[in-house]
């Protein structure tokens, strides 16, 4: 399957595919208009995967020169556990590389195991909390942070 899948930069075109997503993914969901706002920012970075053009995930950033902060990662859940988050979290670290950011920041809510578990894996270490964060439920998010400098290490040897 890997011939048909394509990662490439989010346009205004997918915002209607994404809000899908979005909603089958978050218990709240963000709005069109938020989409929109982070979109058209001059720091936005953000990027979709699909299969024969057909989007099934997105992971929307900023890019604040030295460092990134995702914002949002969803992968359709009729798409899950098949590697597609790994695919596009990747790509957004090859993408930081090669532009000179230094370190990618998250927020994941501490029941959210699967999420916390792929950001493990690819060498994220927790680095404080933020109580009571999510406002729908109140519950912490744990903040991650990724040091690129690790990554470039691994792919030198």
């Amino acid at each position: 399957m890997n011939g048909c899948v394509k990662i490439r930069p989010m346009g205004k075109g997918d915002l209607d595919r994404v809000l899908e997503i979005e909603r089958a993914s978050f218990r709240t969901p963000w709005t069109k208009g938020m989409l929109e706002d982070t979109l058209s920012s001059s720091v936005s970075l953000s990027f979709v995967i699909e299969i024969y053009d057909n989007p099934i995930g997105y992971i929307m950033l900023y890019d604040l020169k030295d460092e990134a902060h995702i914002l949002n990662l969803a992968i359709h859940p009729d798409y899950r556990k098949r590697g597609f988050a790994t695919m596009l979290m990747n790509h957004v670290i090859d993408y930081s590389l090669e532009y000179g950011i230094q370190d990618l920041f998250l927020e994941v809510r501490v029941s959210n195991i699967a999420a916390r578990r792929l950001y493990e894996k690819l060498s994220f270490e927790v680095i404080g909390i933020r109580k009571g964060y999510y406002h729908d439920t109140h519950e912490d998010a744990l903040v991650m942070r990724l040091p690129l400098s690790i990554v470039q290490q691994d792919k030198c040897i």
